[in-house]
């Protein structure tokens, strides 16, 4: 199927771990910003609304807030996608060396940019109790 879609689930988490971290560096920023359409719109998992602006002011203010962090992804599944979009569906938790773990159920809205490249535009996160 349009397994691109899905893959960048994946990708972007791995960007997301080494920002969070602390092991990113500045190139880890640029390419981690560059996979999210500048519409981009999200729902946390606390239920609040935040655009690609907030999401950029988010990733600056918690690079290296969770040393240690692990991100695993199952239960991905594509159940809606074309060659220029699709709508992907995972489960996701998080492990901080700190303590403390987080489950979550996304669903993502993927689109193509100008160039064809894949780029997030939507994203629904509810927490998994």
């Amino acid at each position: 199927m349009h397994t691109c879609f899905a893959q960048e689930v994946i990708d972007t988490c791995v960007e997301i771990r080494l920002w969070l971290s602390g092991e990113g560096n500045e190139t880890h920023f640029s390419s981690l910003l560059e996979r999210f359409s500048p519409a981009f719109t999200m729902v946390t998992l606390s239920g609040a609304q935040i655009d690609y602006e907030g999401l950029q002011t988010f990733f600056i203010q918690a690079r290296g807030s969770r040393p240690g962090l692990r991100i695993v992804i199952d239960e991905l599944e594509t159940p809606l996608g074309n060659e220029d979009g699709a709508v992907v569906s995972y489960r996701e938790r998080q492990e901080s060396a700190l303590g403390g773990t987080t489950m979550r159920r996304s669903t993502a809205v993927f689109t193509r940019d100008a160039q064809g490249s894949v780029q997030w535009l939507r994203l629904q996160e509810t927490p998994c109790l």
